[in-house]
């Protein structure tokens, strides 16, 4: 279950833009009753969220972007739907995609000289039993620079590195470091990934426990966006 996804430079997204399903909780939805502002309806009202079992949270069953025409609202789902793709289908796929849809690749915002020259950042957390995993990717449309998966048990709350890869450009290769709950023979396979592939791509091929619920939710549950065409 999809927690929340930020973004940064991507497309009209300059800054970091975060998309959430937490509900807001009922002190930060009071109002002065002096405001003189139309009451805006509470979460609550419009839908009632999940509570998380051991999480002191609840999560909204629906979401809703609101804005100005030409704002950057589809961008803010294209990015999430991208993200996805890369991670289910892997980049190279991706890449072939990106000829029928043209909003399917990595274009950072090119309104400013220092941004179109940086990668874009993605963050994504999701929830299975009970188990918030993390997974950070910077990337641009040539090369992956970073790519970490994290998570946290709802009995301890502290967040724990599964994997991390980092690109170290003065000896031209990634540097991992991968966390004591993530043993395995999967981890053999780290040298044989290519430079400008996703290591969680390769894992939802495999077997690897710690990260079941979230594989089979990325594999069998996530459709992607049909946000059409473009000519």
């Amino acid at each position: 279950m999809l927690v929340d996804f930020t973004v940064e430079n991507y497309r009209s997204i300059k800054e970091p833009v975060t998309l959430s399903a937490v509900a807001q909780k009922q002190s930060d939805r009071q109002t002065s009753q002096s405001s003189k502002r139309k009451r805006v309806k509470s979460d609550h009202e419009i839908a009632s969220g999940y509570h998380v079992e051991g999480w002191d949270i609840e999560l909204l069953p629906v979401l809703a972007i609101f804005g100005a025409n030409a704002s950057g609202k589809s961008n803010v789902i294209q990015a999430l739907n991208y993200l996805l793709l890369m991670m289910t289908q892997g980049t190279q796929e991706a890449v072939k995609i990106q000829r029928i849809f043209k909003y399917a690749k990595l274009d950072p915002f090119k309104l400013d000289s220092v941004s179109v020259h940086t990668p874009t950042k993605f963050e994504l957390r999701t929830i299975f039993d009970k188990t918030i995993y993390t997974y950070s990717l910077v990337i641009n449309q040539n090369h992956i620079f970073s790519e970490k998966l994290d998570y946290a048990l709802n009995t301890t709350k502290r967040t724990r590195r599964l994997f991390h890869r980092q690109w170290d450009e003065t000896i031209k290769k990634f540097i991992w470091k991968t966390g004591d709950d993530f043993a395995g023979s999967h981890n053999q396979l780290q040298n044989n990934i290519r430079e400008n592939e996703l290591f969680i791509n390769t894992l939802l091929k495999l077997k690897v426990d710690r990260i079941e619920s979230l594989v089979n939710w990325l594999k069998t549950s996530w459709r992607g966006i049909n946000l059409g065409s473009e000519d």
